[in-house]
This record gives structure tokens, C-alpha cells and sequence, in this order.
């Protein structure tokens, strides 16, 4: 079902973000096959696909769009303002 497909294409992406394969942007195209179906998720691995790549504007922008999918979670937050303080100390 869509679900599972949305959860599979999740795992994937989230997979090639890790650390030692490094993927990110082959991550973000992955996600934006499932963008349309709102999952906060997606979002927030975008937003920290963008972190590791210290695009920070970026990684607050897909930050922000899973906090307002899911206000709730404390870790959408966190990252968000861990990218607000990487660019603060950019300028």
C-alpha cells in the first residue's frame, strides 16, 4: 500500500545519508518522489541532508516546513536551531 511504499522510499533515503556513504543530494531526489504526500519526514531528512552539506538556509527552510507538518516533535526543533546558529556563525 502507499504507506509502505512511503516508509520503503524513507528508509532508502535516510540510508544514503549516512555517514560513511554520504549521498545527500541522491537522498534529497529520492525524497522528492514522495514530497506530495506530506510526511514530516520527508521533510526533516531534507532539512539534515542540507545540515551535512552546511546549506543551512536550506536545511532551516525543510526544517521548518516538517515543523509545521508536526509541531510536536521536539527534534525538528533542535536541528532547526543547531542550523540557525551554523549560519549565525557563518556571517
Amino acid at each position: 500500500d502507499e504507506s509502505e511504499k512511503v516508509n520503503l522510499i524513507l528508509h532508502m533515503a535516510n540510508t544514503f545519508r549516512h555517514t560513511k556513504i554520504k549521498r545527500y543530494e541522491e537522498s534529497n531526489k529520492i525524497l522528492q518522489t514522495i514530497a506530495k504526500t506530506g510526511n514530516p519526514n520527508i521533510f526533516f531528512i531534507q532539512g539534515m541532508n542540507y545540515f551535512s552539506l552546511e546549506q543551512y538556509k536550506e536545511s532551516i527552510i525543510y526544517l521548518t516546513k516538517a515543523i509545521a507538518i508536526d509541531p510536536e516533535n521536539a527534534n525538528y526543533y533542535f536541528f532547526r536551531a543547531s542550523a540557525y546558529d551554523k549560519e549565525k556563525q557563518l556571517k
